[in-house]
């Protein structure tokens, strides 16, 4: 479909901005109606479809369109099919379309647009442009509502109906686009999260056969005392194939106040939670350094998180900034001819064993802590060498792949975010007639 612009050039100054000289500015209630909901007697409610899906508030919007959990079988307030549900209790301004009939809360208004003179679709994307002056709609000092009278007398623009439909088929378009990219993403993580399971247990094992990676189950386990694991892998512990494990400083090895600016970068659970080592800015000096030089990490260290958020691990990365572990960290230095760096922090943040002992180790201790020695104690599954690559090499392709998708992701959004700045505001216009043309992409 091609689709034909054109850069507006004349405006109107308006009570909401500036607009293009042939929009106009109606009232919501010129152009649909409101309904504002009412919650049915709790009694009523029930998770087995029994009447009209039911939705108090905005806690079941998504990106467009809501997903019920509840129904009830006494409907009060109704929203038909195509009408704009916003949010009209705290946080108030937030909209979504209802895909189906269903009953409204007293969280939520329906608004329902005449469609000879509005496009529903078109008043979505507005009314999402403006959630700050939805917002400043709201009264009341501790939560805010917004009323039916405030929403029937909100000034609105009134582009011709034809645009209104080009500038909705527009962004329905990227919107589209945005919902494949996800659609691909939680199935690439489904897949993710199944191999996952089944190869760090050794259910499906993975070889190389002149240059091509092979899937094959297997059938021949031995009893462990971590579970059934294959039987030519081998059950070790930490201490087994670690060349040093080593917790952060605590108590007055660090203190606050030797925190500064600049220097040699500490690094904190942020960076193993998120996996980026470029955050933060917490530094030692180098005097300071020299005091706690034990606790530098090198690339290829497995840090896990010890105190907190318990059981967390990432890989400390090439390239990153010289620096040492904090406090709620330690790091593992593996034997590399045995054990792949990558591998550890896979089984650490997805084996079951592996996270029900560290729950276990960390339970025992009066502070709710790992220490090295206890760190040291964790059993786990070693296969073979090439294969714990193998698997690596694998999860990181899917990993690879995911990550790809979600630029994909950020490059619509950002797409998305220019085209409602142009086109809701009339800056860019939607042309039918090939005369009026400035632009054509």
């Amino acid at each position: 479909m091609t689709m034909m612009f054109r850069k507006e050039t004349e405006f109107q100054e308006t009570e909401i901005g500036k607009i293009p000289k042939d929009w106009k500015i109606e009232k919501l209630s010129s152009l649909a109606t409101i309904i504002m909901g009412q919650s049915p007697p709790s009694s009523t409610y029930n998770r087995e479809g029994k009447g009209l899906p039911f939705i108090q508030g905005k806690m079941e919007f998504r990106r467009m369109y809501p997903s019920p959990t509840m129904y009830t079988s006494r409907p009060l307030k109704i929203a038909e099919e195509g009408d704009i549900l916003m949010s009209v209790r705290a946080p108030v301004g937030d909209v979504n379309i209802a895909p189906y009939k269903l009953c409204i809360g007293r969280g939520l208004a329906a608004v329902r647009f005449n469609s000879k003179v509005a496009n529903n679709l078109f008043y979505f994307y507005y009314l999402q442009s403006i959630k700050s002056r939805l917002e400043n709609l709201g009264k009341g000092s501790t939560f805010k509502a917004i009323t039916k009278k405030d929403l029937e007398e909100l000034r609105i623009v009134y582009p011709p109906l034809n645009e209104q439909k080009g500038v909705a088929d527009i962004l329905l378009m990227v919107d589209r686009g945005i919902e494949i990219v996800d659609k691909t993403v939680a199935k690439l993580e489904r897949i993710k999260r199944a191999l996952l399971n089944e190869l760090l247990t050794g259910r499906i094992r993975v070889k190389e056969d002149d240059g091509k990676l092979t899937f094959y189950k297997e059938t021949e386990f031995q009893d462990t005392e971590i579970g059934e694991i294959p039987k030519e892998w081998e059950v070790v512990s930490l201490e087994d194939v670690s060349l040093t494990i080593r917790t952060g400083p605590f108590g007055s090895r660090l203190k606050k106040s030797e925190l500064s600016e600049s220097g040699i970068k500490v690094y904190t659970q942020e960076n193993v939670l998120k996996n980026d080592f470029s955050l933060g800015n917490l530094y030692i000096s180098y005097n300071k350094f020299e005091q706690l030089k034990n606790m530098e990490i090198k690339p290829g260290d497995v840090l896990l998180t010890i105190r907190g958020s318990i059981g967390y691990s990432a890989v400390f990365p090439e390239g990153a900034e010289r620096g040492i572990i904090h406090t709620n960290l330690a790091y593992i230095r593996v034997k590399i001819g045995l054990l792949s760096p990558k591998y550890l922090s896979l089984l650490i943040n997805y084996h079951s064993s592996i996270k029900s002992q560290l729950i276990t180790l960390s339970s025992a201790t009066t502070l709710g802590a790992l220490y090295a020695k206890n760190i040291k104690k964790i059993k786990i599954p070693l296969p073979p060498l090439h294969e714990q690559q193998k698997i690596v090499e694998i999860l990181s392709m899917i990993d690879k792949a995911i990550e790809l998708y979600r630029r994909e992701k950020e490059r619509f959004l950002h797409l998305r975010r220019g085209l409602m700045g142009v086109l809701l505001t009339g800056r860019v216009r939607v042309v039918s007639d090939v005369r009026d043309v400035g632009v054509v992409v």
